[in-house]
């Protein structure tokens, strides 16, 4: 009797060790704490920027956890409340470090590479950048929300250039969140103050805006991401009325999918969207469910995976 008890005793101890280290090893895997950028790379892999865990997940497209790095923290790989994530031709993933106003650079295996930017209104500093995003010629652009603007470096962080100010007119900005590109190099930025969407070239200048005050006021309540298909609609994450909204390439409304809710379809918060590689598929960051749901291009909803969790 003793000699099994001491077995099953030992066999236990060994079995919670075991649990324990995976749980560290995975730390989660697949739990979010408000997840909030996301985007898709290569042949369907999907990385989501878990904001309230201080870390990056990877999953398959159909939501089998693949691998995480990062954690809380202000040294290389760490993050403090990273928002907002984008990749290069080269796979290569850019993350809007928000609250250690900087943005990190790691290869697709979450190799850190490089890191720039400090607190500062300054050219080339930044105050709780949010969205990002980069072009096909390698050059980045981060939303500088506080700073209400936008800057563009190339892939090593060296500032291009700077456009924005606080304000209500044509180009300016109020706590700009969400950014995209299109394939010619224009620029879309959530300007979700003003709720509206304003369309830039590739150096800034302005060229369009959906939205805001006039006829169609009502299009947007908060925007705060958006994503773009090689035929030029846009896909609008919007905060405020929990649903994404689809436009044409001349910003006319083509459909609304999502509600609030918590059910298969409905959102709750989204902060972040992005297209599939195929174009077949838009992701979004369901942020209020800690999930993220996947819509084809119509609305329909596909699949789902993620719930609540903190990391230990």
């Amino acid at each position: 009797m003793k000699k099994y008890f001491l077995f099953s005793l030992i066999f236990f101890i060994s079995m919670t060790l075991v649990v324990l280290a995976y749980n560290y090893n995975n730390r989660g895997g697949g739990l979010f704490n408000n997840p909030v950028g996301i985007e898709v790379v290569g042949s369907g892999n999907i990385y989501v920027v878990d904001c309230g865990n201080g870390r990056i997940q990877k999953f398959s497209d159909t939501g089998k956890f693949i691998m995480q790095w990062g954690e809380q923290g202000n040294g290389e790989g760490c993050f403090d409340r990273p928002s907002h994530i984008a990749a290069d031709k080269d796979k290569n993933l850019y993350v809007t470090d928000t609250n250690n106003h900087r943005i990190q650079k790691f290869k697709h295996d979450g190799t850190f590479l490089l890191s720039w930017g400090k607190s500062g209104k300054s050219a080339g500093d930044f105050r709780f950048p949010q969205g990002i995003t980069v072009d096909k010629e390698g050059e980045v652009a981060v939303v500088d929300t506080e700073n209400n603007r936008v800057q563009k470096f190339n892939s090593e962080g060296k500032l291009i250039s700077v456009w924005g100010v606080k304000g209500r007119g044509i180009g300016q900005f109020s706590a700009p969140r969400g950014i995209t590109v299109d394939k010619y190099r224009n620029i879309y930025v959530c300007d979700a103050g003003n709720g509206r969407v304003i369309k830039f070239n590739s150096e800034g200048q302005y060229q369009s805006s959906w939205g805001g005050e006039g006829s169609d006021k009502n299009l947007f309540l908060s925007p705060v991401d958006i994503t773009i298909d090689s035929r030029g609609n846009v896909f609008v994450a919007d905060l405020g009325k929990s649903c994404v909204i689809k436009l044409s390439p001349e910003g006319k409304k083509i459909s609304t999918w999502g509600s609030y809710g918590i059910n298969s379809g409905e959102l709750a918060g989204p902060n972040g969207i992005s297209m599939g590689t195929d174009e077949r598929y838009v992701y979004v960051a369901d942020s209020g469910n800690n999930r993220v749901q996947k819509f084809n291009t119509k609305g329909r909803f596909v699949i789902q995976w993620g719930s609540y969790g903190k990391v230990f």
